[in-house]
C-alpha cells in the first residue's frame, strides 16, 4: 500500500496522475506519515525479537513477594522459543511456548497479529497441548482442545462480554469439576475458579515488551501446569 501510495505521489508531482480531490502537499504529508508509522512499527518489532533472545532468569523478588510462580512472556512476537516459568521453590519446574501448525498460521502471527495458535506446556510428569479448533470454529468464540500426553481430556471456550472475558475449561470426564477464568476488560488481575473456590489468581505488567507474569495457585487437587497452561490461553488471547 505505502509503495502504491509512494508512486502516485510521485506522479501527481509531475503531472502524470489522474485528478483527485487533495493537492500534493496533502499527500506527500500523509506519505510521510505512514512512512514513519512503518519505520516505528518495524523498530518495535525488531526490539522485541531482540528482547524474546534474552535468556529467560528467575526473578530476584520472588522470595520478597507473595506468589508462587512467575515467567516472562515472549508471545508479542508470536516466538515459538520455549519460555521458562519460575517456582519459589524450584528453578524451572515448567516451560510453556506457542507453536503454529503451518507457515500461513505463522505468517499472519507474526507479521499481522491475527493469532490463530496453539500452546503447550511441559515440566516433570506433565505435559498439556492445546490445539485451537479451525477459523469457522473460532468466529465468535475462541477454542481449543485440550490434551494430555496426547489423550484428549477436554476443551477450552474463551467468550468476551461487555466489560469482562469469561473462559471455562470443559472436560470429558463428567465427574470432574468445569474451571473458570475470568478477567476485567483492561484488567491485569486474573483469578480461575472451580465451583466458585479460587484456584488461581495472577497479576501481570502493563506496557511491557515482555511482560512479567506472577501467578498463586490455590489447590493441591489441580495440576499446576494445567491452570498455568490454561491460564497463558487468557493471556495470549487478549491481543487478538
Amino acid at each position: 500500500m505505502f509503495l502504491i501510495l509512494f508512486l502516485f505521489a510521485i506522479l501527481d508531482t509531475i503531472g502524470l496522475a489522474p485528478d483527485n480531490p487533495i493537492t500534493t502537499t496533502q499527500l506527500w504529508i500523509f506519505v510521510g506519515i505512514l512512512f514513519i508509522a512503518i519505520v516505528g512499527i518495524l523498530t518495535y518489532r525488531a526490539y522485541q525479537r531482540r528482547s524474546d533472545r534474552e535468556e529467560d532468569q528467575k526473578p530476584t523478588d520472588m522470595e520478597q513477594h507473595d506468589f508462587d510462580y512467575a515467567y516472562r512472556e515472549k508471545y508479542r512476537d508470536a516466538s515459538e522459543q520455549w519460555v521458562s516459568i519460575f517456582a519459589r521453590a524450584e528453578e524451572s519446574p515448567y516451560q510453556v511456548r506457542v507453536y503454529f501448525l503451518n507457515a500461513v498460521q505463522r505468517f499472519l502471527g507474526k507479521y499481522l497479529d491475527v493469532f490463530f495458535f496453539n500452546a503447550e506446556i511441559r515440566g516433570g510428569n506433565s505435559h498439556y497441548t492445546f490445539k485451537q479448533k479451525p477459523i469457522l470454529k473460532n468466529l465468535y468464540t475462541n477454542q481449543w482442545d485440550v490434551y494430555q500426553d496426547d489423550a484428549y481430556i477436554g476443551k477450552f471456550k474463551m467468550k468476551f462480554k461487555l466489560k469482562e472475558m469469561h473462559v471455562r475449561y470443559e472436560p470429558v470426564d463428567q465427574q470432574e469439576e468445569r474451571i473458570f477464568y475470568q478477567r476485567t476488560v483492561m484488567s491485569t488481575k486474573t483469578k480461575a475458579t472451580v465451583s466458585n473456590d479460587k484456584v488461581l489468581e495472577a497479576d501481570a505488567d502493563r506496557f511491557a515488551i515482555r511482560t512479567n507474569h506472577r501467578v498463586n495457585i490455590t489447590t493441591q487437587e489441580i495440576d499446576p501446569a494445567f491452570l498455568l497452561g490454561l491460564y497463558h490461553l487468557t493471556i495470549l488471547v487478549r491481543n487478538k
